[in-house]
């Protein structure tokens, strides 16, 4: 089967839009593996493909691309571990790649296109399903990722890469303008590098520094969730950034570039996040003090710093409590990533704020 891209007539559109919401709900209602299996042996492999053709051919009309993203979502979303194909098959690699031919074509297309009227509907809401598809993939556990570069398939890639595009088509002001938006962008930078944060960082300088700018707006969200998905990936950036520094490793090299480039990256979110914790009424202290942690490991001499400067912003009578306070955020802790130090560092900020508002 072959999509006309001519034929764009209102029964050719309201046609696809049928098929891919009635797919959409018989794969709602497939909940068990059993009734999954039979969707997906009826789609794959004869019609798995139409969903990449019409993508990369319809992608202008939101009308279809909106069910059709949609339909996928259903698809990769392993609801009560209802996608259990077996050890031996290769189902789930072919569900991927054929989910990674969908995001490409949908991004290159979508992005190559002006917005006409509403830039919601006609670009952010597929943006929005993209991420939610990935998340889903990320997630899943039916997906073996070290196959694909093993055997030099750019599946993954080629998917990465078009969900970073997708990104950086939002501008930052925009990211925490459409709730459901932001809700899935940062959803998605959490799974993004809780699985792959080697892949972030080795971005280009700029586009690692558009990554990290953008979390630093997702930690300004008054939203708890998207503000932990933010506190979140950083810490699993920087954690990865920590433990690869020091080995001789592209990798490394390329850590140590960003840092060269942009020095005042890593502790401007440190200023940041102690603004927050101190001085807003925030209930996710645990989420924000992780990242923290792992910052100051990496800008010590920085941290000590920016101690010393807001030690000085107060009335002198007040200094010395001030000066005692601060020392015990670190007080009992190894430098390490060992997780009983985690514990006892967020212990260590618990007791720190609850101490400098007492102060105020």
């Amino acid at each position: 089967m072959s999509i006309n891209p001519n034929m764009w007539d209102a029964h050719a559109k309201n046609s696809l839009m049928g098929i891919f919401r009635d797919i959409r709900g018989i794969l709602q209602a497939s909940l068990t593996t059993r009734a999954y299996m039979a969707v997906f042996d009826w789609l794959h492999p004869n019609f798995l493909p139409i969903f990449a053709k019409a993508a990369e051919t319809c992608y202008s009309n939101h009308l279809i691309t909106t069910p059709l993203l949609k339909c996928v979502e259903e698809l990769t979303h392993n609801k009560v571990q209802r996608i259990s194909f077996e050890p031996s098959s290769p189902n789930g690699i072919l569900l991927f790649r054929q989910t990674s031919k969908v995001l490409v074509a949908y991004s290159t297309g979508v992005l190559s296109c002006p917005v006409i009227n509403d830039v919601y509907h006609e670009r952010y809401k597929g943006i929005s399903v993209c991420f939610r598809i990935f998340c889903h993939c990320l997630q899943g556990s039916y997906v073996n990722f070290g196959i694909f570069d093993l055997y030099g398939d750019s599946a993954l890639s080629d998917a990465q890469r078009s969900i970073i595009n997708l990104f950086l088509s939002i501008p930052i002001d925009e990211l925490l303008v459409y709730p459901k938006l932001a809700y899935a962008t940062f959803q998605m930078l959490e799974g993004f590098s809780r699985t792959h944060s080697n892949v972030l960082v080795g971005m280009e300088p700029s586009v690692f520094v558009r990554i990290i700018k953008g979390l630093q707006r997702g930690l300004q969200s008054t939203t708890m969730k998207i503000s932990s998905f933010s506190a979140t990936t950083i810490d699993n950036i920087v954690t990865f950034c920590y433990k690869q520094i020091g080995k001789d490793t592209p990798i490394s090299r390329h850590i140590s570039q960003h840092i060269q480039q942009n020095p005042d990256l890593f502790p401007s979110i440190i200023t940041q996040i102690l603004n927050i914790m101190i001085y807003e009424e925030v209930i996710n202290n645990w989420s924000l003090s992780r990242p923290l942690y792992t910052l100051i490991l990496l800008n010590e001499t920085y941290f000590e710093q920016l101690q010393q400067q807001l030690i000085s912003s107060q009335p002198v009578a007040k200094r010395e409590k001030y000066k005692s306070v601060f020392d015990g955020i670190m007080t009992g802790v190894e430098r390490n990533l060992e997780i009983p130090n985690r514990d006892k560092f967020t212990q260590n900020m618990n007791v720190f704020l609850h101490n400098i508002k007492q102060l105020s």
